[in-house]
């Protein structure tokens, strides 16, 4: 597929040469980013090797879509002074293979490694708006990592797995156990602009609470398998059609947010609303095929007789007994809401930005 690129050992020892020097370098301290500790070789190691990766993946799929152009990203050790002044995107330069030349890009691409279980994209409020004040041609993109193999959690590790790659088959430190770095896989997963960003996804004010989207389904729902109800639920209405409807918020979420941007819901179907008796908790089961959507949140299809999750909760995670809240201003896509716009929009397909990108930069 377009959108996937397989590593390379080469990928590996040009990241790992570039953290060897780092380390080396008498100028760099060996505290980590947020000052928490020191960290050593294998810190750094951890630090940079993922991210490095994906903008490697970043480029080799781009490639693709040019016929003469080549996408280097940055790995050159800069001066901890350097390092304050500089705004570098993640693809540094283009090598042109037609004119024999290297040169800055004309796009500004910033690449971020994105994980399953992240909600919401973006970026702070302060960098996209100067960055459009300057005209910056900038785009963001999402790159996921995966093994393609079949082993668990624990083995597909992925600095296990360049350690065996670079030892290969010294026996005196058997590492088979872990994935091949060769079965290591990136996938860029979205792709956006950053006036996309301001003008269609939303602006997350700090203050608030950062919403789940994974309005999952229970794997203990309202009915039980002889098909009665529940005890732990309560019956709260039944609709058909299209309807609008108020999501409240979850018990877990102790203060009270003014926030109709989460909670207007447009239920469209023949569905019911229950409530868990214990927490209060609302949820949802369709009595046939049905949709939930909501404009900053996404749009959902939900099976029948499946019992859904239908109130907010904080993705946020709180250290004492408050709310965790948002505490700067950022423009943010909800995973979900993102790939709507991908499925209904053909400019915003991931093949059209990954197109665009390269014949821009």
């Amino acid at each position: 597929m377009t959108h996937l690129y397989k590593f390379t050992k080469n990928d590996l020892l040009d990241i790992l040469q570039f953290v060897r020097d780092y380390h080396l370098d008498p100028s760099k301290t060996s505290q980590g980013r947020t000052n928490q500790g020191k960290r050593g070789f294998g810190g750094e190691i951890d630090a940079f090797l993922k991210g490095k990766l994906c903008e490697v993946a970043a480029c080799k799929i781009i490639e693709k879509f040019s016929d003469n152009k080549k996408l280097l990203i940055d790995l050159e050790i800069y001066s901890n002074a350097e390092v304050g002044k500089r705004k570098d995107p993640d693809i540094k330069s283009v090598f042109d293979e037609s004119l024999n030349t290297k040169r800055t890009p004309n796009s500004y691409v910033e690449v971020k490694k994105i994980d399953e279980n992240e909600h919401w994209m973006g970026a702070r409020q302060e960098q996209i708006e100067e960055d459009l004040k300057n005209n910056t041609n900038g785009y963001m993109v999402h790159v996921s990592m995966y093994f393609d193999d079949d082993k668990n959690h624990k083995e597909r590790d992925i600095t296990g797995s360049a350690l065996k790659e670079i030892l290969g088959f010294d026996n005196s430190l058997d590492l088979g156990n872990f994935s091949n770095f060769t079965d290591l896989t990136a996938k860029i997963e979205y792709i956006y602009s950053y006036k996309d960003l301001k003008e269609k996804g939303f602006f997350f004010q700090s203050g608030l609470i950062m919403p789940a989207t994974d309005f999952r389904e229970m794997k203990q729902g309202v009915f039980l398998i002889n098909g009665s109800m529940s005890k732990q639920y309560e019956f709260v209405q039944r609709c058909t059609g299209k309807n609008e409807i108020t999501m409240e918020q979850g018990h877990t979420i102790k203060g009270n947010y003014d926030m109709p941007a989460f909670t207007n819901w447009t239920v469209i179907g023949d569905f019911e609303i229950y409530r868990k008796i214990e927490t209060g908790n609302k949820y949802i089961v369709p009595i046939s095929n049905s949709v939930m959507e909501n404009n900053v949140i996404g749009s959902y299809d939900l099976q029948p007789k499946k019992t859904y999750v239908f109130h907010l909760t904080n993705r946020l995670v709180s250290r004492d007994k408050n709310d965790a809240v948002k505490n700067v201003n950022e423009y943010s896509f909800s995973r979900k809401r993102l790939e709507n716009i991908q499925a209904q929009e053909e400019d915003f397909s991931l093949e059209s930005m990954m197109k665009k990108i390269a014949k821009e930069i």
